[in-house]
């Protein structure tokens, strides 16, 4: 196809009702990222969903030539905690360097919003807490947010907990195992703990 056929066609993908589909739309157009498209891809920044935020951060630090480390700091920085929960998810989806990127204070800013930026400023630390030191005391705050009542906070926190296999945190992941919503990512989050942990899973579950 030509690109302004395959333009408009990238274009009614990410305007598609399906999240999923947005975000593998995101997710190609990023290996061949058009100039046309930015403005679109830019306004994906407030969808609803965070893996299409995620993949919107994802492709826009791909356009241009410093390492996606750099303008990814950009988004981390943005005022509205949706697009930043976005850009940490990017940031630990594609394993791009974290280092000197994620602090103390980005945490515990984040854990102190109120109101409407709340949910997604825990989310962002939620996320945010994988890519600290698998010793930092900052982890004190993970398991209580494995916990947390907002499916996306927790869907995060679950995440965190099996990227840094933290083993305190495997009480609350067990305990999530009934929430439907959230068993495939407490699953995904167990193997990562490797065969270490059966005969302490077994504890648990007995």
């Amino acid at each position: 196809a030509s690109p302004a056929v395959w333009s408009d066609h990238a274009l009614r993908l990410l305007q598609h009702p399906s999240p999923r589909v947005r975000a593998l739309a995101l997710e190609r157009l990023a290996a061949e990222p058009r100039a046309e498209l930015d403005a679109a891809v830019r306004q994906l920044l407030q969808d609803s969903d965070l893996e299409v935020r995620a993949e919107a951060i994802h492709y826009l630090c791909g356009g241009t030539d410093a390492a996606p480390e750099t303008p990814v700091g950009e988004f981390l920085r943005h005022p509205d905690y949706a697009v930043v929960a976005g850009a940490v998810r990017a940031i630990s989806k594609y394993q791009w360097n974290g280092e000197g990127l994620i602090d103390q204070r980005f945490i515990e800013r984040a854990l102190h919003q109120e109101g409407s930026q709340r949910e997604a400023a825990r989310t962002a630390a939620a996320g945010a807490l994988a890519l600290v030191a698998p010793d930092s005391p900052l982890l004190s705050y993970l398991n209580p947010l494995v916990l947390d009542g907002a499916l996306e906070v927790s869907r995060n926190a679950i995440r965190s907990c099996g990227k840094l296999q933290n083993r305190d945190g495997l009480p609350q992941l067990v305990s999530q195992i009934a929430d439907s919503r959230l068993r495939h990512d407490v699953r995904q989050a167990l193997i990562q703990y490797g065969d270490g942990i059966v005969a302490t899973l077994d504890d648990y579950l007995h």
